[in-house]
């Protein structure tokens, strides 16, 4: 009888365990395309951009040409989609450096602090004013005038939550494709289909033992980021085009994918394939440690 009750208990602990395993998996399963939720070819112009900082932009060949000028000493700053975006949503567009020297960043999940919105302050472009001013978000730099890094930080402050290699060569001025993949915690950042970044937000003490504009040792990043507008930051005589700026809405894999404007018509599956650089399960993923870098 002893035996058979040690054989019982082993059964529903690994039943147990089973069921514990298929949540977290189903947990963490990458979310796939639902509804397309907003777009913009440029087709009408950029009365849904705001400009700030010492830049210009234009709608040339039908797409956004936007750059860093020389017009003042602040040589930089950012153009905002004037949509605001919340919850699960994957980001595309494309991008194409007209300039080996300069640096591009995107901006997602920024708003205003204290639950005020983004455009309640006014900024000159200079980069502290996003760091350490009155907004939170994440920002990623990924055409980096060739220095071989790419940062992925969060503010308020200068956290590097993520560093990795340069995913677009500074004399690589060729059209490329970036998705941004915001499940809950999990942020994935992608060129072309490869996934450069594979970031989970817990709010830990970033390790950059820069005391630039956060205090030193850090003591957290604060809470994830699920809401806000969608930017692009040029600096040092940047010059790009951008264009098919898509965001659509990610729900569970098994939902109805949407096939309206702009939508592919695939399935999730299919849809996920593409996400995961060739498989679905891609979230298994290392979640990448913290860098160290200085600068944007």
């Amino acid at each position: 009888m002893t035996g058979y009750r040690l054989d019982m208990t082993w059964l529903v602990c690994c039943m147990l365990a089973v069921c514990l395993c298929s949540a977290c998996s189903a947990e963490t399963a990458l979310y796939v395309k639902g509804d397309l939720l907003a777009s913009e070819d440029f087709s009408k112009g950029l009365a849904n951009w705001l400009l700030e900082g010492d830049v210009a932009a234009r709608v040339e060949k039908g797409k956004l040409y936007f750059e860093a000028t020389t017009k003042t000493n602040v040589k930089k700053g950012n153009i905002w989609w004037k949509k605001h975006f919340e919850g699960n949503i994957l980001i595309e567009y494309e991008y194409q450096s007209l300039s080996e020297n300069g640096l591009s960043m995107v901006f997602f999940m920024s708003d205003g602090r204290d639950g005020k919105d983004l455009f309640s302050y006014k900024r000159s472009g200079v980069y502290d004013e996003y760091i350490a001013g009155k907004m939170n978000g994440y920002h990623i730099s990924y055409h980096r005038f060739g220095s071989g890094v790419s940062n992925f930080r969060k503010s308020f402050g200068f956290h590097v939550v993520a560093s990795a290699t340069e995913p677009i060569p500074a004399k690589d001025l060729n059209s490329h494709k970036i998705t941004i993949h915001c499940q809950g915690r999990r942020v994935r950042f992608l060129v072309d289909g490869k996934v450069v970044h594979n970031f989970v937000d817990e709010g830990k003490p970033c390790l950059s033992k820069t005391r630039w504009k956060h205090q030193f040792p850090c003591k957290g990043t604060g809470p994830h980021f699920t809401a806000g507008k969608i930017g692009l930051r040029h600096t040092q005589k940047q010059r790009a085009y951008y264009d098919n700026f898509k965001v659509w809405r990610l729900v569970k894999p098994g939902g109805k994918a949407s096939t309206g404007a702009g939508g592919s018509g695939a399935t999730p599956s299919t849809v996920a394939t593409t996400l995961g650089n060739g498989s679905v399960k891609s979230h298994d993923l290392p979640v990448e440690r913290v860098g160290a870098s200085r600068r944007q």
